[in-house]
């Protein structure tokens, strides 16, 4: 019997979500309630500006997150066929022209990726 994920994410379907999916889709529900729980406990944006730790961890949180999106958008691309994607905006462009990803979710995702590139360089 599927898990408690394979209902949580059950819009794909059991065939659609394999397990490489499905541990990246816990792993990124992980980092979202971890990012979630830094922002509930501040008091302020100016706390937030003025603690370099937390700084620290929320933007590598965040690039961990961003990454995880990367590499399910890769998996879906493989798994179904879909081109190659040339960079990492690409796989999101990918995504949005085969209808997984919908179109006025894609300015968002390409945003996310170049603040990861931000982070990381």
């Amino acid at each position: 019997m599927p898990g408690p994920y394979y209902r949580k994410f059950g819009r794909w379907g059991l065939a659609a979500v394999d397990d490489v999916i499905l541990e990246r889709l816990i792993l990124l529900r992980n980092e979202v309630d971890y990012l979630r729980t830094e922002r509930d406990s501040l008091r302020s944006f100016q706390q937030y500006v003025e603690s370099v730790r937390l700084k620290r961890a929320v933007e590598r949180s965040l690039q961990v997150a961003i990454e995880i999106c990367l590499d399910v958008g890769r998996r879906l691309i493989s798994v179904r066929g879909f081109r190659y994607p040339h960079d990492n905006q690409d796989v999101f462009r990918i995504l949005a022209e085969e209808g997984v990803l919908p179109q006025d979710l894609l300015p968002t995702m390409l945003d996310m990726t170049r603040f990861r590139n931000l982070i990381v360089q």
